[in-house]
């Protein structure tokens, strides 16, 4: 009696408590190893930009631009509908919060 309930509900209920206690394991191990740093800057810069995603600058978008502009592929000035006053805005923000 004790066996079979034991090698119905039990023995199944331990095995996949175990296999999901490796894959939780395995998940955790994967999510340190496989990090991506992102740069902290990068949504202040999109929200300094116009936000139209209009794509005139030749990237996909205003986030697109951002990163270009963090990597220094691109300046804010790229950006076609972005007022004068905001591309100021925009260097001085890079220049005070260089080292992120």
């Amino acid at each position: 009696m004790f066996l079979t309930v034991f090698m119905e509900y039990v023995f199944p209920a331990l095995i996949l408590a175990g296999t999901g206690a490796i894959f939780g394991v395995l998940i955790a191990i994967c999510s340190k190893a496989f990090y991506i740093k992102v740069d902290k800057r990068l949504e202040e810069v999109t929200a300094l930009l116009p936000g139209y995603n209009c794509g005139a600058c030749g990237c996909a978008g205003c986030k697109g631009l951002a990163e270009k502009i963090l990597n220094g592929e691109k300046q804010p000035s790229d950006c076609k509908p972005i007022k004068p006053e905001q591309v100021e805005v925009i260097k001085k923000y890079l220049q005070e919060n260089k080292d992120n």
